[in-house]
């Protein structure tokens, strides 16, 4: 397993807290070692996406109705949508590691923190072929039902639960801390590909994929440091 965390290279604050979950991690005696992805930025994404023909296609302001995926689409809170296109790059790298490198890949974002020993081989021997890892609380919108449905789990690992209603894009707490096997990392590609880039937690959704998990206990969470994303 690779476990790569996502790092804005000129930003202190996202420096800081990239510190702060290397440093949890080996808190709570993790044996794997973390390494920083200089995360995409803004003045990059033009580039990047004109390279690789890529499209953004979710709605910047207001609603869709998506009529390939039959999903509502609503607009993330953003000031600068390049900010959100970048962080769907720095999370599209990791997957692209996982494909070219075969290798699952340990996706975290700057702000995860580390409160319990993450042993990643019941995920990699499950057979769902992403799962996230982290508490939902303060991660997501509707936290508190997400959390209050993944106290209801039997299993360690079940299937994302159902928060809203069907059309609503539902997937991973956030998409802060998260392990993508190298078949789901192809077929995530593969469909940004298809229908354009979405936010990665609203295409990354139960409706699009049958085959995303999540974990029963918690071994992440959020530091609580300021978006730089939606700000």
């Amino acid at each position: 397993m690779i476990a790569r965390l996502i790092t804005l290279d000129n930003n202190p604050t996202s420096k800081a807290a990239a510190d702060v979950c290397k440093n949890s991690s080996m808190a709570v005696g993790n044996k794997f070692e973390i390494d920083s992805l200089w995360a995409v930025t803004p003045e990059q994404v033009p580039n990047i996406m004109n390279a690789n023909m890529f499209q953004w296609s979710y709605p910047i302001q207001g609603h869709r109705d998506d009529f390939a995926t039959g999903l509502s689409l609503n607009s993330y809170p953003t000031a600068v949508i390049e900010r959100r296109i970048a962080c769907f790059l720095s999370h599209w790298l990791c997957w692209k590691q996982s494909v070219e490198t075969n290798e699952p890949v340990l996706v975290l974002e700057h702000d995860a923190k580390f409160i319990e020993r993450f042993d990643p081989q019941e995920i990699i021997d499950s057979k769902f072929e992403v799962v996230g890892i982290n508490d939902p609380r303060g991660a997501t919108r509707r936290s508190n039902v997400y959390h209050e449905a993944v106290l209801k789990f039997t299993n360690p690992i079940q299937q994302v639960p159902t928060i809203d209603e069907f059309n609503i894009p539902q997937g991973m707490a956030g998409n802060s801390a998260y392990l993508i096997k190298p078949s789901m990392a192809k077929k995530v590609i593969d469909k940004f590909k298809e229908i354009g880039m979405w936010p990665n937690d609203a295409l990354m959704c139960k409706q699009i994929f049958n085959n995303i998990g999540q974990t029963k206990k918690y071994y992440t969470t959020v530091q609580g440091t300021e978006s730089t994303t939606s700000l």
